[in-house]
């Protein structure tokens, strides 16, 4: 059996201008994950990559927080399939005329304030109600991937990086929250419900391991932190 094990970035600039790129904690994390990887017996025989910022910086630090202990990461590839969802685009493009025309929309955005301690929660809140909707083909936006075609792109990524791993093989791939509970939703055939849910519990810098071989796949792990023992280094953004 081969593993592929499904890395969500480690922690963006969630307030910042650019949220793209890893906070100072994110770079933490990515290197402590780099280490424990290292700890780990076996070699690491494939590494794949979004091509966002925040995959490739995780990766990156990662690797030489490995290299540094002794054990060497083969070139990442990037997969451009390992992209996340546009939740952020479909949020951009639908929630202003919301605004105006649904009152439980209207009300989120009035609660949500970058100032206060609670605006992580109230954006949360309102994030998750709109890709709800988003997931039934309720709402959606011109130019913004459908979730349909979201998830189709991601269960051919799954299956073409293991139709390239070799028997036997241990396969990093540095992504995103929507893609690692697209990809563990596609082995176990969970509906868009489940798969949704699946991605507000990961971890910044989390491990899901789906182990594979011919015709076969299965969940081996979710959402794994071992490397983040100290519990201020377990974040969700």
């Amino acid at each position: 059996m081969s593993t592929l094990t499904l890395i969500r970035h480690a922690r963006a600039s969630f307030l910042d201008d650019d949220y793209d790129k890893l906070s100072p904690q994110g770079f933490e994390q990515a290197r402590a994950l780099g280490a424990w990887l290292a700890s780990e017996p076996g070699r690491v025989d494939a590494v794949w990559g979004g091509p966002l910022r925040r995959h490739r910086e995780t990766c990156e630090a990662a690797r030489e927080a490995a290299e540094a202990a002794g054990q060497a990461w083969p070139e990442p590839v990037t997969l451009d399939a390992l992209t996340e969802h546009q939740g952020e685009a479909l949020l951009k493009a639908v929630v202003p005329p919301l605004v105006g025309s649904d009152p439980t929309v209207r009300g989120m955005v009035k609660a949500l304030d970058k100032h206060s301690p609670d605006f992580a929660r109230h954006f949360q809140r309102l994030f998750e109600h709109i890709t709800r909707r988003w997931i039934t083909g309720e709402l959606g936006a011109p130019g913004v991937e459908s979730w349909a075609k979201f998830r189709g792109r991601v269960g051919e990524a799954v299956e073409h990086i293991m139709a390239e791993a070799g028997r036997g093989q241990r396969v990093l791939a540095f992504t995103s929250a929507g893609v690692v509970g697209a990809g563990v939703a596609h082995v176990l055939e969970l509906n868009d419900p489940r798969t949704l849910e699946l991605t507000w519990m990961l971890y910044n810098a989390s491990l899901s391991d789906l182990q594979f071989s011919t015709g076969r796949a299965s969940l081996a792990g979710f959402n794994r932190i071992p490397h983040l023992r100290d519990p201020k280094m377990r974040t969700w953004r």
